[in-house]
């Protein structure tokens, strides 16, 4: 006979990382023990369960090597219950199905129809307020979510039931590991990674949630790139500003062990937004040269060509930067800004006498202002590129 639940084999390779961690194991204990009724609440240790459903689970446990079926006879948690209620391994997305996290809100920061009708005014301003002061590029998506634990035991017919718990209300932020950046790391590599990153938020945010991984309605596990991290308001509802700036910049991109390869995943993140960017910008420019090639052009171009080439240069070296781990390239890159921002100085102030000296032409002047201008913001980019470089290399900016 199979085991009540499917064995989670990635799970169970950090069973000896917390053997090494102390407060893992207190955690644990402490949990498992306070799921157990008291002598008062039961009369007697154990659930409420009649002593044949009792006998049952203590059988096939035996039988089949479960140690899953007799917990949940103790203290309604199987094994993987206890470690997740234990904050030591992370919550999976939708798990069976089952909508969890419950997004509240949608990527614009505005509520969904389905839930205006049950969320507290207060709640929603806080959301909103930290919604908008965002950074433009942040390393994460920001939801308003209920999110919820859960447990199983065994009813009083010996069936199988799931029990929902710690259901709350609260921020949730969505990290994305970029599938376009080959990183060459497995899903036990990324798992392993996932727990040091757990137990670095549980030192720092005891209590908030963590959501990664996916098995769908029958039991299949599922690949995916998110990772969550659920902040319920009943916990750090008084400085969720500060604690949510505490759990990007101290836990994903702390000089842990591991921390390398979380600050590549979140560098390359960057990065990738930045290419997107750089592609908006080139776009753009060629929408204007689009229009503009029914006339010829009224002033010189020397600069603008100029421009074009040492962004060129950034852009190209930027990205071999990034590929080869090459520092000092990306330092270049970022000196390399200043040549760039020369240029369009002297381009801006061109086009600036040209279009007082020539008012018929002003429309054209700027447009190859904006073109100028969209030069100057790649190779902004570039730049930022390369620091990102530098920080996935070294953790400093």
């Amino acid at each position: 006979m199979s085991t009540i639940f499917p064995r989670e084999e990635k799970a169970e390779q950090i069973f000896d990382e917390i053997l090494k961690n102390p407060r893992a194991c207190e955690r644990l204990k402490d949990t498992f023990f306070a799921a157990i009724p008291s002598a008062e609440e039961s009369e007697g240790a154990g659930t409420d369960i009649p002593g044949t459903v009792f006998a049952a689970a203590l059988f096939n446990a035996y039988e089949n090597k479960d140690l899953s079926a007799f917990m949940m006879a103790v203290c309604n948690n199987s094994v993987f219950d206890l470690l997740r209620n234990s904050f030591l391994i992370p919550i999976r997305f939708n798990d069976k199905g089952v909508e969890n996290p419950i997004f509240l809100t949608d990527e614009n920061g505005n509520l969904l129809d389905e839930s205006k009708n049950h969320i507290y005014e207060k709640k929603y301003k806080m959301f909103h307020k930290l919604f908008e002061e965002q950074d433009e590029i942040p390393d994460y998506r920001m939801y308003m979510a209920d999110g919820f634990r859960e447990s199983h035991g065994y009813t009083q017919n010996g069936e199988i039931e799931t029990i929902r718990n710690a259901e709350h209300t609260g921020i949730l932020l969505l990290f994305e590991f970029p599938q376009s950046v080959d990183l060459e790391i497995n899903e036990e590599k990324i798992y392993a990674i996932v727990w040091e990153y757990l137990m670095k938020l549980q030192e720092e945010l005891p209590r908030a949630l963590m959501y990664y991984g996916k098995r769908d309605e029958h039991g299949i596990e599922k690949h995916t790139s998110k990772l969550g991290i659920f902040l319920p308001f009943c916990h750090f509802e008084r400085e969720m500003e500060k604690n949510i700036e505490n759990m990007c910049m101290k836990i994903l991109l702390s000089q842990q062990p591991v921390a390398s390869d979380l600050r590549t995943v979140s560098s390359a993140l960057k990065m990738v937004t930045d290419m997107e960017r750089i592609g908006d910008h080139a776009a753009d420019i060629s929408e204007i040269t689009i229009m503009m090639a029914d006339k010829p052009y009224r002033c010189k171009l020397e600069k603008i060509e100029k421009m074009a080439k040492e962004t060129m240069i950034m852009l190209v070296q930027s990205i071999e930067s990034y590929v080869n781990k090459d520092i000092e390239k990306a330092k270049a890159v970022i000196n390399h800004d200043d040549i760039v921002d020369g240029l369009f100085d002297e381009v801006k102030k061109a086009l600036i006498v040209a279009i007082k000296d020539d008012d018929e032409d002003g429309e054209q002047m700027a447009d190859l202002l904006m073109v100028a201008k969209y030069l100057e913001r790649i190779g902004d980019h570039a730049t930022n590129i390369s620091e990102w470089v530098i920080y996935s290399i070294t953790g400093k900016r």
